[in-house]
């Protein structure tokens, strides 16, 4: 099992044992729960990206890249599109209610 499958069960523990409360907010203003689980996913989603992570760390090695030579790019790739995405899962939840 990847880092990232770990921090993506630990996200979904998470969100299972804090659900009860996230969706007594949820119906109380209208959020549907399967756009909420998408949204927290997401965002569960971009910590493996993280330079921190052993995986991208021995990615980095491999490569012969340094930390501060692909920084920039990580952050591109695994943060920046991530939020974009989960900008328009927002959006597209909001005007459609689920997808």
């Amino acid at each position: 099992m990847t880092a990232d499958a770990v921090l993506i069960d630990l996200a979904l523990l998470m969100t299972d044992a804090l659900g009860h409360n996230y969706m007594t907010i949820a119906s109380q203003i209208d959020i549907n729960p399967a756009l909420m689980r998408r949204v927290a996913m997401i965002g569960a989603g971009t910590l493996g990206i993280l330079p921190h992570d052993g995986a991208v760390v021995t990615l980095l090695a491999l490569c012969g890249a340094s930390h501060r030579e692909s920084y920039f790019d990580i952050i591109m790739v695994g943060i920046i599109s991530a939020a974009l995405a989960l900008i328009a899962v927002i959006g597209l939840g909001t005007v459609l209610g689920s997808f």
